[in-house]
């Protein structure tokens, strides 16, 4: 007797957790990953800075500078859940690369035979594997492409498929990102045993504003599917609180999401949690990832707290400048408290090892107490701004200052 899965339990259970794509076969290939970029409604093109590249825009593999490896959970009703696990890694002037892979379990179904008697249950789960690379191209466009192979396993039955992306971005200064995605290129479709589905195409723009030295970063997404539907937008914004701690929130019409999380870096460590609330299901999203090795582009303060009125008056400040590409021009500043810079250092080609700051204003006298911000920034020969993260330097006037009493 032929056992069959009830297709409409299985389109409903589709439905319940893919609202946004439901009607578009293949709903896990339009889903996603990234715990920061799906807080913030989705909009991810532009938006990506891990390794959740390989999937959203493979073309900013070519921006990993450390090798990274990513895993996030998310959870629905009913016990479905799905989950991934991603590494990327720079390859010098070849670009960068990645792998992922996702699962997505939808839980149990009833199954009938062709007369509709119930024979039990049965399962259904996709799994797919994404491998993408990067690389820059010319005048600052980076393209990239991923292949993107699938399994559906319906009960004791597994049929497979496979699809890729390309895709495009381009960085201008440190303040604005722009992308371009063309997803499921190719004609292809997963075939079942008496049908198939057909992968749907789409072209997807993104954009993704920094303000206030990414103090607050707004992206916004816009994607067209080859198909009857409406264009969806994505839209959300992300607000670094103080130091390692994050805000993100957003809106979709995918197809009227509510999205929020929060953020926590720690080193080279990230923990990553969000919310989705629709009309139909709300879903819970945590994420870990942890960088290393690589190239870095860093500064460190060998006394982060000295008096330039005391026996200990000068600061010096270490340059760490293992860039993947040949550095054209840096830059090191040091702002006080409201964000005005008061020192400058910089040059042309790789920087020196370290410079050192007598924390003195131009006229001789000291600078105020307090705390003041370095940072570096350097523009490679291909014309991309790299910034390094923030350090903090605090002066005391203290003439009897000691760093070891301190």
């Amino acid at each position: 007797m032929k056992k069959i899965i009830m297709v409409m339990l299985l389109v409903s259970g589709a439905v319940c957790l893919y609202a946004d794509t439901a009607g578009i076969p293949m709903e896990i290939f339009y889903k996603g990953f990234g715990v920061r970029s799906l807080s913030m409604g989705g909009a991810a093109l532009a938006n990506v800075n891990d390794a959740t590249s390989v999937y959203w825009n493979p073309a900013d593999l070519e921006d990993v500078s450390q090798h990274q490896i990513y895993a996030s959970f998310e959870t629905y009703y009913g016990g479905a859940h799905f989950d991934n696990l991603a590494y990327s890694m720079p390859m010098g002037r070849y670009g960068g690369a990645g792998v992922s892979v996702s699962y997505m379990g939808y839980g149990s179904y009833d199954l009938i035979d062709v007369n509709g008697n119930q024979l039990g249950t049965g399962t259904v789960s996709d799994m797919f594997v994404t491998i993408g690379y990067g690389k820059d191209l010319f005048y600052n466009i980076k393209g990239g492409f991923n292949i993107k192979p699938l399994f559906r396993t319906i009960g004791s039955d597994t049929f497979s498929g496979v699809n890729a992306d390309i895709s495009f971005s381009r960085s201008f200064d440190k303040y604005v990102d722009a992308a371009v995605s063309f997803r499921n290129i190719l004609p292809l479709a997963i075939q079942y045993s008496n049908d198939k589905e057909d992968f749907m195409s789409s072209c997807r723009l993104g954009i993704d504003i920094n303000i206030l030295d990414s103090v607050i970063k707004i992206a916004a997404d816009a994607e067209k599917y080859f198909y009857n539907i409406a264009p969806l937008f994505y839209a959300g914004i992300e607000y670094n609180i103080i130091g390692p701690l994050y805000l993100r929130a957003g809106y979709n019409n995918n197809p009227g999401d509510i999205t929020a999380g929060i953020g926590i870096t720690i080193n080279d460590f990230v923990l990553d949690y969000g919310i989705d609330i629709n009309s139909t299901v709300t879903s819970n999203k945590i994420a870990v990832s942890y960088r290393f090795g690589g190239y870095e582009l860093a500064l460190k303060a060998d006394q982060p707290i000295f008096s330039p009125l005391s026996s200990n008056n000068k600061c010096y400040i270490r340059i760490i400048s293992e860039t993947k590409y040949e550095v054209y021009k840096w830059l090191i500043e040091i702002k006080d408290s409201d964000g005005k810079t008061i020192k400058t250092w910089e040059g042309a080609g790789k920087p020196s090892d370290s410079v050192t700051w007598d924390g003195l204003r131009d006229d001789g006298m000291p600078q105020s107490e307090g705390t003041y911000t370095l940072n570096i920034t350097a523009t490679d020969e291909n014309g991309t701004v790299i910034k390094s993260n923030d350090i903090k330097i605090k002066i005391s006037n203290n003439v009897n200052f000691s760093p070891v009493l301190e």
